[in-house]
């Protein structure tokens, strides 16, 4: 178990489903512009920029990344959680997210026929107004861990497919790779300034 500093995280933390916006609208467009709602109900504009970079490898060998596909019920899911917990359970719109708040990890499953499958994991690094905890596990992908910083992170993978927030937008920075048209990662930092080479992170979504 890696040694994770409990923190509390800022107030634009934004929860999976407002990523899950974040990549769904981008997969349309080099540059658009769209609303991404907070649990306080309000919205603000978001503009993204797509950059013609190469994917990265996806990190198969890893656990949380095997896990995607899945079935509630698999389990996989059960054995690397190993916990008897009773997670939160959450409906909103197609998605049904499993939150594990004391672990820092929420599971976001979407319907495929009978049956529902893991589309994204949110692991959370520092403690959220929401009640959320750091995720202590070592087994994060793509060599993530709980103290990286954002040039760490870039030097490591490169430069990111997709980034926002920042400057004038007054939104926290993020930065986002791909593995294929449909599956990556998206990064949510702690800065607000992208001169801040040495900002950390507060959480990202595997998907």
């Amino acid at each position: 178990m890696m040694e994770c500093h409990v923190r509390t995280l800022p107030q634009w933390h934004w929860p999976s489903f407002a990523f899950q916006a974040i990549i769904s609208a981008a997969k349309f467009s080099s540059f658009c512009m769209l609303l991404v709602h907070d649990w306080h109900s309000f919205s603000l504009p978001l503009s993204i920029s797509l950059f013609d970079l190469s994917m990265i490898d996806p990190p198969s060998d890893n656990p949380l990344y095997s896990l995607l596909g899945l079935s509630p019920s698999s389990p996989e899911i059960k054995h690397l959680l190993s916990t008897d917990l009773t997670p939160t359970v959450t409906k909103l719109s197609n998605y049904i997210y499993h939150a594990y708040k004391p672990l820092g990890i929420s599971l976001c499953f979407i319907p495929k026929g009978n049956d529902f499958v893991l589309d994204a994991i949110d692991i959370y690094n520092g403690a959220t107004r929401d009640g959320f905890l750091p995720y202590t596990s070592d087994n994060l992908p793509c060599q993530l861990h709980s103290t990286i910083q954002a040039h760490e992170i870039v030097s490591h993978l490169g430069e990111p497919d997709r980034k926002g927030g920042g400057g004038q937008s007054r939104l926290p920075c993020w930065i986002e790779y791909k593995f294929s048209e449909n599956s990556g990662i998206l990064i949510q930092l702690h800065g607000f300034e992208w001169e801040d080479r040495e900002m950390g992170w507060t959480s990202f979504v595997l998907f």
